[in-house]
């Protein structure tokens, strides 16, 4: 605003100082000082209008970057909008679901309080094809499998004549599995269960080993003397006898 004050002010004094000129009034230094003034004036005119443009262009650009964001704003409203509806439904949905499962399990006849078999397990097997299943599986190294066959099959069949197997078997999968505690327990129901048996010897060898890998160091070697002392020709009796040379001690 200032500058077209001033370049109206210099247009007048120039127009007077023609005036003056051609009245033979005015001096040629004071012609030659607006002249200049009448140039810088003129550059000065041609800066402000080529920062006008630019701002003009400026203006431009944020209305067209307004117009865009507010497209931006629409379209996000609208996203939302739809979301909100969809996520609606599908509340609605899990509502309606939770509703018939709660109606289902009010249906649903309480639980069989009895036993059941192990999953995996066909209770539909007879013992001796169940009590090979499991022994193959803990010879394969299946040691989960063959703990649970053979649980099973004691469950099923306590008073099979594979039962004492099954009872050893349980114990040496647990063993196998380093679990020696378990083992130690489940080697002894041999010995309650089934005194005199056929694995009595072994299972009383693995009692002594059990014992040892427990840390129970006394009770370990009065264990396997007692195998020796009971059944001296039996082949655990020699495995008790180089297990009891190795020990620190003996």
């Amino acid at each position: 605003m200032a500058l077209k004050t001033r370049a109206v002010n210099l247009w007048a004094g120039a127009l007077i100082l023609l005036l003056a000129s051609g009245a033979g009034c005015a001096t040629k230094k004071e012609l030659q000082i607006f002249r200049g003034e009448l140039s810088d004036l003129q550059r000065e005119l041609k800066l402000l209008q080529r920062r006008e443009a630019e701002l003009a262009t400026e203006v431009k650009e944020g209305e067209r970057r307004l117009a865009e964001l507010a497209i931006s704003m629409r379209e996000s409203e609208a996203r939302l909008k739809r979301a909100e509806r969809q996520l609606g439904i599908a509340t609605e949905r899990l509502e309606k679901l939770a509703g018939r499962s709660a109606q289902r399990a009010e249906k649903r006849p309480p639980p069989d309080s009895r036993p059941r078999a192990f999953e995996g397990i066909d209770r539909s097997l007879k013992p001796v094809p169940l009590y090979e299943r499991s022994l193959r599986n803990y010879r394969a190294g299946l040691h989960r499998m063959a703990l649970q066959g053979f649980e099973e099959f004691l469950r099923l069949f306590p008073q099979h004549r594979l039962s004492e197997n099954a009872q050893y078997w349980l114990g040496e999968s647990y063993y196998a599995a380093r679990d020696y505690a378990r083992a130690r327990a489940e080697f002894e129901k041999v010995l309650k269960g089934w005194p005199g048996g056929r694995k009595e010897p072994d299972a009383m060898l693995k009692v002594g080993l059990c014992l040892l890998a427990l840390g129970e160091g006394e009770g370990g070697r009065k264990a396997l003397r007692e195998l020796i002392r009971r059944h001296p020709r039996h082949r655990a009796s020699e495995i008790a006898r180089k297990r009891l040379k190795a020990l620190p001690g003996d």
